[in-house]
């Protein structure tokens, strides 16, 4: 069983939808690629090339990793409250061997 030691973290899940939109809005800057022999290129017509869309991979790879930043900020915990199965009494096993004895008085 999963528990979460801060639940409210969770809450933090309900920000995909809208990272999800502001990735959608703003795609990643163009690469710039300086190309030294200018002169060749004198002649060309440049013309602006944006991207108009992010890549569905990069977008689902941000909003996975955002969403396991979240569920990590939530701390879960597995197996939180044991039970102690049985009816009888509780044994409870101390090691008071030599490397224990340095904090002793």
């Amino acid at each position: 069983m999963m528990s979460f030691a801060a639940p409210w973290a969770l809450l933090g899940l309900l920000a995909l939808p809208v990272l999800w939109w502001w990735l959608r809005l703003t795609p990643p800057a163009p690469r710039r690629v300086v190309f030294p022999p200018l002169r060749l290129l004198l002649g060309l017509a440049s013309r602006r090339e944006t991207a108009d869309r992010i890549p569905f991979w990069l977008l689902l790879l941000r909003l996975v990793l955002v969403a396991l930043l979240v569920l990590g900020a939530a701390h879960p915990l597995l197996n939180a409250q044991p039970v102690l199965r049985g009816q009888g009494p509780l044994v409870l096993a101390v090691d008071d061997g030599w490397a224990a004895a340095a904090g002793w008085g």
